[in-house]
């Protein structure tokens, strides 16, 4: 006994496409600003603006090098984008 093929199906055009789907809304959601337009940097941001580690940042914290601000219970540290700058200028001055 023989099977029945079944018949191919031809394949769609975009034309006979259906049309994409509207991008599904998400509750609560904010714009983060890009590093440039922030106050404060996150300590990976400030390591990765002076090119150096995470460690090296805290251990600048520790030493009062690089000055730093708590948020909240202490636990949120942010490093204002002005330090950075001026950590940068001390450091052109000293190698010109």
């Amino acid at each position: 006994m023989k099977q029945q093929q079944k018949p191919r199906r031809q394949a769609m055009t975009p034309e006979d496409s259906p049309p994409p789907a509207p991008p599904k809304r998400t509750m609560n959601v904010r714009r983060q600003a890009a590093p440039e337009e922030r106050i404060f940097l996150r300590v990976t941001e400030a390591a990765y603006a002076l090119g150096g580690s995470r460690q090296w940042i805290y251990d600048l914290m520790k030493s009062g090098d690089l000055p730093f601000v708590k948020l909240g219970k202490g636990k949120v540290m942010r490093i204002p984008k002005a330090a950075i700058d001026q950590m940068v200028v001390e450091a052109m001055g000293k190698t010109a």
